[in-house]
């Protein structure tokens, strides 16, 4: 029997259904999401001049970094501040150029606890995308940003009720259906159905932001086994246009009472309930050791999933990939030192993997890179440049496009560090139409970036020729820029533009005109 909660405004109701069809289309405001006040406060400023750059200051505690970049380019990092033992609250900082950092505190109307910040860029909506749990309030929040440096812009909204409470863990992931609808997925942990600390999902439109499809999930756990409780979970998609989305996640096996690694996957229009989904397993559970902190990368059909067990006798960092959206895996040691290796993250441009992880005996942070897609790994390179100053707990560290940022103990109490990743970072500049579309890649890291596939997707009712353009560009040093077309379309009416270059995508929407491209915006 299925489990779900149905919601009506911000109440959510358990139910009990053995069959359930969502509707197409968004549910209305009234048996939505309900707007939420952001109330930005302007904080201070930090500038440096290179090398680690320090995000944060003050005598609090602030940890829990997530690391994004808005539609203009922006970088923003999303991190908690501690009050007290009982209170925190949310606050970011934005950069243009990452060596100066402005810092904001961020819904200060909501009291208590949050846990799970993470950022992600909603391709289709051209939107950064942010979200939080509130534990002891008992909600999730979930918030766009079109520009970090007005929050005025910004749109938040959240979900609450009696049908889940005592939230812990919050992630985010988007997918495009097979109607073209964008949907962005918030897993997350709570108790739910009377399972303590159990996996959950919900649906949203980002723009405008709502709710989507009229039920939260809750996971009864029929098809991998029990377990309780879960600590972390995260989720990515992957295939055709992003149409496939799954979660990994921490839990306590309750055949072997040790924390397991597992996955679950589908497509919303094959079971939106993925506790049912025909693709879901332990990746690691065993009775005699533990495997933690899980955190997973898609781009294409290629899927990794990183974690930090103790089945050699002390934590080492492993990779569980997929090159063919999951129908066969293998898996590599990324550490095996004897040290213990813990607090994994990770990134993934085709076959270009980056994984930072923290030296937990040391309290450094690390960085290894895979070019073939997992197989092999570099040599591990120190990012903190002050010995042993990396603070040793749950989601110290986060690594998202050139950026990587963590938690840091150099200054007597935790602060956000900030450092570019040494390796290229592919950008789409900009956009522009005329005869066909063009647009800018430009390679905005620290290393020189080879064999860039991209492609460019003209839609549209009455787009007759010209749907499709593909190339690799050779190579772009640091810095350098190269501008792709997509040669002579011909049609009439509204159309949608994807971009696709290394990793990278964008989305504008414009109006066809015989060959010509106009109004991209």
């Amino acid at each position: 029997m299925k489990k779900k909660i149905l919601v009506i405004g911000l109440v959510a109701f358990a139910m009990l259904a053995t069959s359930f069809t969502l509707p197409g289309k968004a549910v209305n405001e009234e048996n939505g999401m309900q707007a939420v006040p952001i109330n930005a406060k302007v904080l201070y400023t930090m500038t440096s001049d290179g090398g680690n750059i320090q995000v944060t200051s003050g005598n609090e505690d602030e940890h829990n970094p997530s690391v994004g970049t808005d539609p203009n380019g922006v970088y923003y990092i999303a991190y908690t501040k501690d009050i007290s033992v009982f209170e925190n609250v949310i606050c970011g900082a934005y950069s243009s150029d990452g060596t100066t950092w402005t810092n904001m505190e961020l819904f200060t109307d909501m009291e208590g606890i949050k846990y799970g910040n993470e950022l992600e860029f909603d391709p289709y909506a051209n939107l950064l995308v942010g979200v939080f749990a509130g534990y002891t309030a008992g909600y999730n929040i979930v918030y766009t940003i079109p520009d970090v440096t007005d929050p005025s812009g910004w749109s938040a909204a959240g979900l609450t009720g009696s049908g889940n409470t005592e939230h812990t863990y919050s992630s985010l992931m988007f997918m495009n259906l097979e109607d073209g609808t964008n949907v962005g997925v918030i897993p997350f942990i709570s108790d739910s159905g009377g399972y303590v600390q159990t996996c959950n999902w919900l649906y949203f439109t980002p723009s405008p932001l709502d709710f989507y499809g009229e039920y939260v999930y809750y996971d009864a756990q029929s098809v991998i086994g029990a377990y309780s409780p879960a600590k972390i979970i995260r989720g990515a998609s992957w295939g055709d246009n992003n149409h496939v989305y799954g979660v990994v996640f921490q839990a306590t096996n309750s055949d072997t009472g040790r924390d397991g690694i597992a996955i679950k996957w589908t497509t919303y229009e094959a079971q939106p309930d993925i506790e049912y989904a025909d693709n879901q397993f332990w990746i690691e559970s065993d009775s005699s050791y533990d495997a933690i902190e899980p955190d997973i990368s898609a781009n294409g059909n290629n899927i990794y999933v990183v974690y930090s067990s103790d089945k050699a006798g002390n934590y080492d960092v492993y990779c569980y990939y997929s090159h063919d959206g999951g129908a066969n895996w293998e898996s590599t040691d990324i550490t095996s030192s004897q040290a213990n290796e813990k607090h994994p993250a990770i990134y993934s441009n085709g076959n270009d993997v980056y994984v930072i992880y923290v030296n937990t005996d040391e309290k450094n942070l690390y960085l290894v890179a895979s070019h073939d897609g997992g197989a092999t790994w570099s040599q591990p390179e120190k990012i903190n440049d002050v010995d042993g100053s990396v603070a040793d707990i749950p989601n110290t560290a986060d690594i998202s496009g050139g950026n990587i940022v963590w938690t840091d103990t150099r200054n007597g109490n935790e602060d956000i560090y900030y450092a570019t990743l040494p390796a290229p970072k592919i950008v789409i500049q900009s956009v522009s139409g005329g005869i066909g579309v063009s647009a800018v890649i430009a390679n905005t890291g620290t290393k020189e970036a080879k064999d860039i596939t991209w492609s460019i997707d003209i839609s549209g009712s009455l787009v007759i020729l010209g749907k499709h353009a593909e190339g690799t560009i050779d190579s772009l040093a640091p810095g350098a820029q190269q501008t792709i077309k997509s040669g002579f379309p011909l049609g009439i009416g509204p159309i949608t533009v994807n971009i696709r270059a290394g990793g990278a995508s964008k989305t504008v929407n414009g109006f066809l005109l015989g060959p010509l491209v106009i109004g991209l915006k």
